[in-house]
């Protein structure tokens, strides 16, 4: 397990009660977080700080990536050259030139490669997808979707030096914002339920309720167009979750 914050300690906890599968390693670079991994990992799991010592480990068969956005795709990309099987929290990468490198690794490797997009694996989603396949809405022209919580997404600091190590979602540098974090889910699912990708996007955003410093943004609103001219409409709000 790379990266035992919220997200990796979650998953851990769920893997344990899974048969044929055993949590060997935790990495994370903040104490209290690869302790909690550990206390959901095996017995006897070994703990890193680094996260290439936990790949140099050959008892490790696979990893799963719970590391923030930005370090997705370098983070793949090395555990599939180390011979790793990889379970990648969404989103796949953190930029577009990141992207195309990590498909092509991916592709290119006899690996078992999973991004964690949750929705595609909720029977609610397949239904949807077999009443569109069997033509029971008509004619398909738009999606509307959403994605909102009434959250700062601000964690606690105690040591101004961990600010960004933990609030990593308010900054540019390390995150999309609500838009990677929460829309990217409604996006990949309209992409599922088409069997398309996005010909051409607008959007905007802005802080206009969390004024506290940070550069992501706390609204967004954004519409794709597929092709035959569908329209998907995603937008999320941090300050109002009805």
């Amino acid at each position: 397990l790379i990266g035992s914050g919220s997200r990796g300690s979650g998953l851990a906890n769920t893997i344990k009660d899974l048969p044929g599968v055993q949590i060997v390693a935790c990495c994370d670079i903040i104490p209290e977080h690869l302790q909690n991994g550990l206390a959901e990992a095996a017995k006897g799991a070994k703990g890193y700080s680094d996260y290439r010592k936990l790949l140099d480990d050959k008892s490790v068969q696979a990893v799963i990536i719970a590391t923030p956005h930005y370090l997705h795709a370098p983070m793949a990309i090395d555990a599939l050259a180390a011979g790793k099987h990889v379970y990648l929290e969404k989103s796949l990468a953190f930029s577009i030139p990141q992207t195309p490198e990590l498909v092509k690794k991916a592709e290119a490797s006899p690996l078992v490669f999973q991004v964690g997009y949750q929705y595609r694996y909720y029977p609610l989603y397949h239904k949807v997808k077999e009443i569109i396949g069997q033509n029971w809405l008509g004619k398909i022209t738009h999606f509307e979707s959403q994605y909102n919580r009434n959250s700062n997404w601000r964690v606690p600091v105690t040591d101004p030096k961990m600010e960004r190590a933990l609030n990593w979602r308010m900054y540019r540098e390390y995150c999309g914002g609500p838009l990677s974090e929460l829309c990217a889910h409604q996006i990949d699912m309209v992409n599922y339920l088409l069997g398309e990708h996005p010909l051409k996007a607008v959007g905007m955003g802005g802080v206009n309720y969390w004024k506290d410093g940070r550069d992501t943004y706390d609204n967004v609103h954004t519409i794709y167009e597929y092709p035959g001219g569908v329209k998907s409409a995603v937008y999320s709000v941090l300050s109002n979750a009805y």
